[in-house]
């Protein structure tokens, strides 16, 4: 995947273009990593509420949702992994809504969540903006990585970005994998 990154022109071309990057999703998914995010997530919002998965690449997290009894719409930029989660949801027969952030700006959802996705943004007050403007309750994730970690992520602003959810109306706040901080907010 860093070859095919390297190629790019940019990032953002990067993230819309590549076919590695489906794979690393995939393997991604198969491992327990973002359990306790749902599990927190689904703790505060029970079914069958209106779930919003922003920046859902492959829409694994979507489609467990899906399969506890919520209502899931999806949110992403149109890119090959959006293409793989329309398949996985016409093999399963399943029907759902999915945005393409180019062209769509959703709204009135229950809750929207974004786990991992915030650090390959380029600004993340702007994307804590979008993602605030889908729902009454945000669920997001902040990666406080080290620096020899930020390969594919960039760096965020951790301690700025936690006050301003505090003061905004937090809801819960925990820290998994020892840098990575989970936030229920009301935006």
């Amino acid at each position: 995947m860093l070859d095919e990154f390297a190629a790019a022109p940019d990032e953002e071309t990067h993230y819309r273009t590549s076919q590695a990057y489906l794979y690393d999703l995939t393997v991604f998914a198969m491992s327990p990593t973002k359990l306790p995010y749902l599990g927190d997530l689904t703790e505060v919002v029970p079914p069958p509420a209106r779930i919003l998965d922003y920046g859902c690449g492959i829409g694994s997290d979507g489609l467990m949702l899906m399969q506890a009894g919520y209502e899931v719409a999806f949110a992403d930029f149109d890119n090959p992994s959006v293409a793989y989660l329309r398949w996985r949801l016409e093999q399963r027969g399943l029907e759902a809504k999915v945005y393409d952030l180019d062209r769509d700006r959703p709204r009135g959802y229950d809750a929207a969540y974004s786990f991992d996705v915030i650090e390959h943004a380029e600004d993340p007050w702007c994307f804590l903006s979008d993602l605030g403007d889908t729902a009454d309750l945000v669920c997001v994730n902040f990666l406080d990585e080290p620096e020899e970690r930020l390969a594919l992520h960039r760096r965020l602003p951790v301690p700025e970005l936690l006050r301003f959810v505090r003061l905004t109306g937090l809801v819960r706040e925990r820290v998994y994998h020892g840098h990575s901080h989970l936030v229920l907010y009301r935006p």
